[in-house]
């Protein structure tokens, strides 16, 4: 029987001669071995066959050694997220010690830790959100960009009413919410969600009214007409619905179009 190993030489030319490639090889190889073992047991003695058999089942080598390729640089990645983590914490540390001694800028200083520590917590969250499979782990996704966006929101609130003194920074968690709606209907539609259209028509009147408590406590647009931002809402809902029942309407069976058809 024709090797297998030159088979997958053949297939892999382009690759780097390395210990990554010869790895890749070496679980194609057993693989392969395995497989025609399998076959022989079940009565597949013609070596030609056996072997064009084998061989039709691995015809994408290069596409798959690409995928081997791009998992172990994320496994490379995620390995290296604990060190990269701890000189980051280290070096706001260094730079919260450093002006505290050099400029005696202990107090707001620390904030800097608090917004250091806030940024690597945020960073964490979103990067296992984009390695999670989204239809299995939809759910706890929508937990994770959640909690980062009130994380967010807290360390925002201390750094205007500490160091800046804004009476009002109590609106941030006014807006966080806002923000919290916007960031959920994203990461729905990047994902693909079912029935997201549903959540747009809530999500809308929602964001809009603390739009508008926000807006109207600044004293950036009164509180009459302001509440026109309410009846845009509304109308801006009806749009979109107006445009999901036209977009399906696409789709709908007509049987009198199938009779025309037959007909001709």
């Amino acid at each position: 029987m024709r090797s297998f190993s030159d088979y997958i030489d053949s297939m892999l030319l382009s690759c780097p001669d390395n210990e990554t490639s010869f790895n890749f090889k070496m679980q194609v190889k057993r693989r392969m071995d395995a497989r025609a073992e399998e076959l022989k047991k079940r009565g597949l003695n013609d070596e030609d066959i056996l072997y064009d058999l084998v061989v039709s089942e691995n015809k994408d080598l290069k596409n798959e050694y690409d995928k081997y390729i791009a998992r172990i640089k994320e496994i490379k990645k995620r390995k290296r997220i604990p060190l990269i983590s701890l000189l980051y914490i280290l070096g706001v540390v260094a730079v919260f010690l450093a002006l505290g001694f050099v400029f005696r800028f202990w107090h707001p200083g620390w904030l800097i830790i608090e917004g250091g520590v806030t940024v690597l917590f945020i960073g964490l969250l979103l990067f296992i959100v984009t390695r999670l499979n989204q239809n299995k782990w939809y759910i706890v996704s929508r937990i994770l960009v959640a909690f980062s966006v009130m994380l967010a929101a807290q360390f925002l609130f201390l750094l205007l009413r500490i160091p800046f003194h804004f009476e009002k920074s109590y609106l941030v968690f006014i807006g966080a919410p806002a923000v919290l709606l916007i960031c959920d209907a994203i990461l729905g539609t990047v994902t693909r969600q079912k029935l997201m259209v549903i959540n747009y028509l809530l999500y809308i009147p929602g964001i809009f009214a603390l739009l508008y408590a926000i807006l109207g406590i600044l004293h950036i647009i009164p509180w009459h007409p302001g509440w026109l931002l309410m009846i845009a809402a509304v109308l801006i809902d009806f749009a979109i619905l107006l445009g999901v029942i036209k977009y399906n309407q696409k789709y709908t069976y007509h049987p009198e179009e199938e009779d025309e058809w037959d007909r001709n």
